[in-house]
């Protein structure tokens, strides 16, 4: 057995280590503000009687700024139809027929707890630390988690393709 892996351990603890505590020192020097001024302290004072949220964050993105962050998931939506159309021009492949029996039973039992954690997180995500972010990569991850185990043949069983007749 080489010595050569324990030293390169031992060295990446002690930089890791070392890192850590000059972060850590550097944020017990931050000077504490005796008040905070300009909107940050509207909405510090006063979110919790205005919206009745006790997350200040996701009172902000969906009672103060509900068009913004609605305007920005647009933008993002309308980005990835374009991405998608520009690249449907290519034919479909299937790409496997996914994991073993075991794996997807697995998930077959745990995706309905999956989608009913990320609708709670969506739904009562502006009265609590979490929100619509969220709970839409839960669901994004609960898609490819049904790729990954069962197959793209799986998806376009439910979710065929278009078939442009292209070559």
């Amino acid at each position: 057995m080489s010595i050569r892996p324990f030293i390169f351990r031992i060295a990446a603890l002690i930089l890791c280590v070392s890192l850590g505590l000059m972060l850590f020192r550097g944020i017990a020097a931050l000077p504490v503000p005796e008040k905070v001024i300009g909107p940050a302290g509207h909405y510090l004072a006063r979110t919790a009687g205005e919206t009745g949220a006790r997350n200040v964050v996701g009172a902000i993105l969906f009672d103060y700024r509900a068009f913004d962050t609605l305007g920005e998931s647009t933008v993002i939506f309308t980005a990835v139809c374009g991405i998608a159309m520009l690249f449907s021009r290519r034919k479909f492949h299937r790409s496997s027929r996914g994991l073993s029996f075991i794996a997807k039973r697995g998930i077959g039992i745990m995706v309905p707890f999956l989608l009913m954690y990320a609708s709670v997180i969506i739904l009562f995500g502006h009265l609590s630390p979490g929100g619509g972010f969220q709970g839409g990569t839960i669901f994004a991850t609960v898609t490819v988690l049904l790729c990954v185990v069962y197959g793209s043949s799986f998806e376009s069983q439910y979710f065929p393709p278009p078939d442009k007749g292209y070559p």
